[in-house]
């Protein structure tokens, strides 16, 4: 799999090869660091769970220095996609090797997008994507992020 960031509108990561493409979906009022992306290929099409986290880092911009918003952490709530997998399989068994090929895409994905392409490596060089069982558990990371940063 090779995901290409696509910048217009909110951007996408798309894969032209298996004809994957992952978008941010149509806003929701949910917490501010919830958000729903949409998976789309020529089998289906689902919504998954994330929970995002983000530090303000420094950086130079035109000679000055300045405050930038990074990602830094995404977690993706897997049952989330499991969920929406089965029901968009319409009956049809969800088979454990097609599942985890597809996890594998979502994350892949969620690392293109989130980095906007290339735009994002240079101050978030230890941004990584994780799968949790939970968005309880996805905060639990982000306090021992915190925690690890002291």
């Amino acid at each position: 799999m090779t995901f290409k960031y696509e910048a217009y509108g909110q951007g996408a990561a798309v894969d032209p090869e298996q004809n994957i493409r992952i978008t941010l979906a149509p806003f929701r009022d949910l917490d501010v660091d919830n958000l729903v992306f949409v998976f789309k290929d020529d089998q289906m099409e689902f919504e998954f769970d994330t929970v995002e986290f983000h530090e303000v880092r420094p950086k130079m911009f035109r000679g000055s220095l300045v405050e930038q918003k990074c990602p830094v952490l995404t977690c993706i709530v897997e049952p989330s996609i499991r969920r929406a997998m089965i029901a968009a399989m319409k009956g049809r068994p969800l088979e454990e090797g097609f599942y985890e090929e597809k996890r594998k895409a979502i994350e892949e994905a969620m690392f293109v997008l989130t980095m906007k392409g290339d735009v994002f490596r240079s101050l978030a060089p230890d941004y990584r994507v994780k799968f949790v069982q939970s968005i309880a558990e996805a905060r639990r990371h982000r306090v021992l992020l915190s925690w690890n940063r002291r």
